[in-house]
């Protein structure tokens, strides 16, 4: 209890937005981190709108909304919170005060959009040459698709997932994971920031990181993609299939609505599995 947190000391300015973003900036919290969420006043994180707590089985009617969501609360407890209209001198004046004294700025928005407003590391990097920046967009700031826009789902479409999932012969199900590429990338870009902050302090630099949340994805599919290009096979959906164990499935059992699991590794589970039979 009495142990200093190991980011302590340090100060990110949080441009997240929904989940990916802010979820990186949560975790530098929780080590010790001061992290400021910087929002613009009539364009606030959208996660502050998705709902209320649930009291003694009634929504919570008291407090302003956007305050209270509990999916906001996730990812940004323990935060601070200011407003900003960067587009307005005043705005570009205290962000700039801010920048001077902070070591990380993060941002998941479109490729160029904080650039437009004046915030391009080039910039930011004249006036704190330690400050480390990271961008967290669909498919990076550069390439042929880096306009493409999307939230979870999209990209995990967009990387394959969906087409694995379901059963041989019908259409893929979807995973339904409502966010799989937000916490991928979220630990991809704390492992890169922290990385950051040490090659900071043996050399003194700061550094600018462009992370492409679709590349943080498909490092979940490596036996998908090797077996493309090592074999020119098209992975597809499998349903409860195992590619080393069989049986692998869920089997009807005796009674009504009756299942059985079955994980069969080796020869001598096989063997266990038929004696079990047997008895």
């Amino acid at each position: 209890a009495t142990a200093a947190k190991p980011l302590a000391g340090l100060r990110v300015l949080d441009f997240g937005w929904v989940w990916s973003g802010p979820m990186v900036t949560s975790t530098l919290s929780e080590f010790g981190a001061e992290v400021i969420k910087v929002e613009h006043g009539e364009r606030l994180d959208n996660q502050r709108l998705v709902g209320r707590p649930i009291v003694d089985g009634e929504k919570l009617k008291t407090g302003p909304a956007i305050e209270l969501a509990p999916i906001f609360h996730q990812t940004n407890h323990g935060k601070k919170s200011i407003t900003l209209d960067i587009k307005t001198p005043r705005g570009r004046e205290l962000l700039d005060a801010l920048v001077a004294k902070s070591d990380i700025l993060l941002e998941n928005l479109s490729p160029g959009a904080l650039a437009r407003s004046g915030i391009a590391y080039d910039r930011l990097r004249g006036i704190n040459p330690r400050l480390i920046m990271i961008s967290m967009s669909s498919v990076g700031q550069e390439g042929p698709l880096r306009a493409m826009r999307g939230y979870a789902t999209i990209l995990s479409a967009f990387t394959g997932y969906e087409s694995v999932i379901g059963y041989p012969g019908e259409a893929p199900l979807g995973n339904m994971n409502f966010g799989l590429s937000d916490p991928g990338a979220a630990s991809f870009a704390t492992l890169a920031l922290l990385a950051a902050l040490r090659h900071r302090d043996r050399c003194g630099e700061g550094q600018y990181i462009d992370l492409s949340q679709c590349e943080a994805l498909l490092c979940g599919l490596p036996e998908p993609i090797a077996d493309y290009f090592f074999n020119g096979r098209v992975a597809g959906p499998h349903g409860n299939a195992h590619p080393h164990r069989a049986p692998h499935g869920v089997y009807p059992a005796a009674g009504a609505d009756s299942w059985l699991t079955l994980a069969v590794a080796d020869d001598a589970q096989w063997r266990a599995l038929r004696t079990s039979r047997a008895a």
